[in-house]
């Protein structure tokens, strides 16, 4: 009995102890205003701040500068707090803010975080930025000015959503994904540069980019969602590649100019060959089907260029090795590939 009393001490005393540790190791928030007005939310246990407050309403709603730096560190009671982020709604709807900078430090810009600034027109990030939330630039109309750190690994949904004034956008490498609607209705977007990292493209990522005139998957691109390129009215010229294993209903709705280069036939590709124009890589002739009687076009054309001229298609298709040069080295590679189709690639 007396052993029994002991241990149930022991063990009371072991719940306690952790019950202690337990509030001991819970964070502690408090709040500070700068002079332009801005709202920082400060983590006092790990002595970390983020901009705003992280409240459904924008927390900012009296906050008047046009323009803003937000300072690495900012200092409360004799505290230093390092800024690594701009939290949910810090700035959505603010109707004065033209520019923006972020120190370094900030690592993460969370959902909504400039939602809807209408004349937010340049966005300085940091080189410690890793992750863009989603819609967290959605509705900036005028938003024009835009690098996207190497740093960054993840860009959420819609994140940048009607942003009509980009002309041009580069995802560093290390993004996998382009989430929905990411870019969607950026009317003025002519020029895209998907890293190699890339493997899906989500419903809608590029939904009515009316200006948008040439995309190339990336080689490992495995999915690609409904309406991804749906109203894209000036798209002309895209590769996809054999590792695209998904394709979504009405993908290249309503692009009319499109003429899709398709690697090598797949099961999946049987939708983009539904839904748009198509030319197989190393279909020369253009009889849509690969044989020897594209080997012969292409080495009569080698041979005598001016009788055997080649038009634009003729010459992306023809190009297998993809090193813009027409040549021998893709004579052999067509006979490779005849050879062999499940081991050897075009293009």
């Amino acid at each position: 009995m007396h052993n029994r009393r002991i241990l149930f001490a022991v063990a009371l005393f072991a719940v306690a102890a952790f019950s202690v540790m337990s509030v001991c190791g819970a964070d502690t928030y408090s709040q500070y205003e700068d002079a332009l007005g801005i709202t920082y939310t400060l983590n006092e246990t790990n002595r970390t701040a983020s901009v705003g407050t992280g409240s459904t309403e924008y927390c900012n709603s009296g906050f008047t500068a046009s323009s803003v730096s937000i300072p690495a560190s900012v200092t409360k009671g004799g505290v230093t707090y390092t800024v690594n982020a701009v939290s949910y709604n810090a700035f959505s709807h603010s109707d004065t803010l033209v520019s923006v900078v972020l120190p370094d430090s900030v690592v993460n810009i969370e959902n909504c975080a400039f939602f809807d600034c209408q004349k937010l027109a340049t966005v300085t990030f940091g080189s410690g930025l890793k992750k863009i939330g989603a819609s967290a630039f959605a509705g900036c109309v005028v938003l024009n000015n835009v690098t996207i750190p190497a740093t960054v690994n993840e860009i959420g949904y819609s994140a940048f959503y009607n942003c009509k004034a980009l002309t041009e956008i580069v995802i560093p490498e290390g993004v996998a994904k382009i989430g929905n609607r990411t870019f969607a209705l950026n009317q003025n977007l002519s020029r895209v540069s998907l890293p190699s990292t890339v493997t899906v493209l989500e419903d809608g990522a590029f939904n009515g980019c009316t200006s948008l005139t040439a995309v190339t998957l990336p080689k490992n691109s495995t999915s690609i969602g409904e309406m991804v390129f749906g109203g894209c009215t000036a798209l002309e010229d895209m590769i996809v590649y054999k590792s695209l294993s998904t394709v979504g209903d009405n993908s290249f709705w309503n692009c009319d100019n499109l003429t899709v280069y398709i690697q090598q036939e797949t099961p999946a590709l049987s939708v983009v060959k539904n839904s748009a124009d198509y030319r197989l890589m190393g279909d020369a002739d253009g009889d849509y089907n690969v044989g020897l009687s594209d080997i012969y076009y292409i080495m009569k054309h080698i041979l005598v260029p001016d009788v055997l001229a080649m038009d634009y298609a003729q010459n992306v298709v023809s190009d297998v090795q993809r090193d813009s040069n027409i040549s021998l080295k893709d004579v052999i590679t067509m006979m490779q590939y005849l050879a062999n189709r499940d081991t050897v690639i075009l293009g």
